[in-house]
C-alpha cells in the first residue's frame, strides 16, 4: 500500500538529519493573469491545478542554487506501481505527520 505520509515524514528526517530547513504545504493554483503574486515553490498557474500537489522544499542554507541529495532509503514498503492510466483516480491527503 501507498504511503504518502511516509514518504513525506522519510523526507522531512533526512533534511533534519543534515541540518537543512524544510517546509511542507499544498500547492496554492493561482490565475497568474489576474492576481500579482510571488512566484514561489508552493504557488502554481491554475493551469496546473489538476496536479493538486503537495510539496516538500528542502533549503540547505546556502544560496548557490546547487542540488542537495537526501537519503531516504528503499520506497518498497510504502510504495506501488500503477500504471499511468490510473493516475487520474489517485489522490494524496495532507495528513500531519
Amino acid at each position: 500500500m501507498a504511503d504518502a505520509g511516509a514518504f513525506v515524514t522519510r523526507i522531512k528526517q533526512a533534511a533534519i538529519d543534515k541540518g537543512y530547513r524544510h517546509f511542507r504545504s499544498l500547492v496554492k493554483y493561482a490565475d497568474f493573469s489576474k492576481e500579482e503574486l510571488d512566484v514561489g515553490p508552493f504557488v502554481k498557474d491554475q493551469a496546473f491545478s489538476h496536479q493538486s500537489e503537495l510539496r516538500v522544499a528542502v533549503h540547505a542554507g546556502d544560496h548557490t542554487g546547487s542540488a542537495i541529495k537526501l537519503e531516504i532509503g528503499s520506497l518498497k514498503d510504502i510504495a506501488v506501481m500503477v500504471p499511468s492510466s490510473a493516475l487520474d483516480e489517485i489522490s494524496i491527503s495532507d495528513e500531519a505527520n
